[in-house]
């Protein structure tokens, strides 16, 4: 057979030396920034990144804070109550890509600070579900009736944990007989 050159082959060279020429000018092959090693540097620029309205530097802070899990839970839960609505939408972002470490933490927030407050923890627990709902069928049955009434609170009022809540049912009849008023 001999060698066969295929007509579409010719045109698309320029085409990929001219998208290679475009994202080298625009700084999309770059890599991107390591992720702060201080939790406190990493809300740092969560917050410039939200003033400037710059998606990629908030992804970047966000990703940043995510690759610390843990050890960035004490700066990030504050961001939950924090007075500018989009910071605490990045708060529960956050958590959210921590995930399962985050669970705990953000569960004792309930009834601890304001309504909207707890409303976050509840999307933060509503968008690791079903992950969280494990635990929070266990803190319906914790005596301490702060646990069981937060936990109640977020099968209540987070619709992604009342689609999953039907396990919590008898442990909520169970709360409506009891003999302490706030559980009731």
């Amino acid at each position: 057979m001999g060698t066969h050159r295929s007509r579409t082959c010719a045109p698309l060279a320029p085409r990929l030396l001219l998208l290679s020429a475009f994202v080298a000018a625009s700084g999309c092959g770059k890599q991107a920034a390591a992720p702060a090693a201080d939790p406190a540097a990493g809300i740092a620029a969560l917050r410039k990144a939200e003033t400037a309205h710059d998606p990629l530097a908030k992804g970047k802070a966000i990703a940043g804070l995510e690759a610390m899990g843990r050890d960035a839970l004490p700066r990030v839960l504050p961001l939950l109550r924090d007075p500018e609505p989009a910071i605490r939408a990045d708060g529960v972002e956050v958590l959210t890509a921590i995930g399962e470490p985050a669970i705990k933490p953000a569960f004792a927030m309930i009834g601890n600070f304001s309504k909207e407050t707890d409303r976050r923890v509840a999307d933060v627990l509503g968008n690791l579900a079903p992950k969280s709902v494990p635990f929070l069928l266990q803190e319906l049955k914790n005596a301490d009736p702060t646990h069981h009434l937060s936990a109640a609170w977020a099968f209540a009022f987070e619709p992604r944990l009342a689609k999953m809540g039907e396990p919590a049912l008898p442990d909520l009849v169970q709360l409506m007989h009891s003999t302490h008023r706030r559980s009731r």
